[in-house]
């Protein structure tokens, strides 16, 4: 399991991992060109739970 994904799953549970989770993501989009592969991160993909999309 990708670390930005328990970090985000212990704060939306209302646990503080005192991690910068924004910070994290950034450099969790930054891996898959590194890497050279995609990696199983989630959150990185679909965007934190409390993103919230305008009304069309």
């Amino acid at each position: 399991m990708c670390t930005e994904d328990l970090v985000h799953m212990f704060e939306a549970m209302g646990v503080d991992t005192g991690v910068d989770l924004d910070a994290l993501l950034e450099v969790a989009a930054t891996l898959p060109d590194l890497i050279g592969h995609d990696v199983p991160g989630q959150v990185v993909k679909a965007g934190k739970s409390t993103r919230r999309y305008a009304m069309t």
